[in-house]
Parts: structure tokens; C-alpha cells; sequence
């Protein structure tokens, strides 16, 4: 049995239109939306289930280290106005027996964006939650 993987051996990027920004992502939480459909037929004393899927959801953190944390915020504005910004997700997981995997997840849409001030001390956190509709492997390295 192998060990687990930890924060350290996982990178996040984010793109915008294919390249990558410049957007510390501290933490990430993705859900697979899979929804169970449950049907009972006549004559039959089970029911039927089907997995029907729906996308990913999630939510992830990031800090504003540069200016370019803010530009990263305005596109996303813009793309919920209408204009052609597209924005994906890249994940590379590396396990301790030296094996990697990279998946991408792509269409990403924004939901309501935060950012929380609350002191002189505290480091300001981005939080953006999302969803998107598919994760493809990518192969290479």
C-alpha cells in the first residue's frame, strides 16, 4: 500500500484563453455532479438506478501576491458580461512512487467571487467558486 499524496506533491495552474496566469491557487476542492436516478417499473420488486453526470463543481483559494490577481478577477468579470474569455484548470499530481498524472478540467465559469480584508496581518484571500463541464487527462512529461 502506497503513501498518500500531500498538498506539496499536487500543482494547480489556471489558464486564461490557453495560457497561464499568474494566480497562486492555495487550495482547491473539486466534486464530480453525479446525480442517482432511482426508478420502479411494474412487475419488478427492485428499482432501477442510472448515474447521470452533470459536470464538476468547486471551489478554490488563492492570495493576491501581484497586481495580476486583481487582472485575473476582472476577466473573470468580463467573461459573466458576455466576452470571449475561457478559462480552464490543470492539476498535476505526483505519487511517491514516482508516477504522475495531469488532468485538466475545461469551461470553467465563475460563481460569486470573494475576498476578505480582515485585518493588518491576515494575507487577502481570492475565493472562487465554480463549475465546469469536463475533465480530460493530458498526457506527456
Amino acid at each position: 500500500m502506497g503513501l498518500p499524496i500531500r498538498g506539496q506533491d499536487v500543482l494547480v495552474r489556471m489558464t486564461q484563453n490557453g495560457e497561464i496566469q499568474d494566480f497562486p491557487v492555495k487550495s482547491v476542492e473539486i466534486s464530480s455532479k453525479n446525480e442517482i436516478q432511482t426508478d420502479g417499473y411494474l412487475g419488478e420488486n427492485f428499482d432501477r438506478r442510472t448515474a447521470i453526470h452533470s459536470g464538476f463543481s468547486g471551489r478554490m483559494t488563492g492570495h493576491m501576491e501581484t497586481s495580476k490577481a486583481m487582472d485575473f478577477l476582472d476577466a473573470i468579470d468580463r467573461a459573466a458580461q458576455g466576452e470571449g474569455i475561457t478559462f480552464s484548470m490543470i492539476g498535476q499530481f505526483l505519487f511517491p512512487d514516482g508516477t504522475r498524472k495531469r488532468y485538466q478540467w475545461t469551461g470553467l465559469v465563475f460563481g460569486e467571487t470573494s475576498t476578505n480584508i480582515d485585518d493588518r496581518k491576515t494575507k487577502v484571500p481570492i475565493n472562487l467558486p465554480f463549475e465546469c463541464e469536463k475533465k480530460k487527462p493530458l498526457a506527456g512529461f
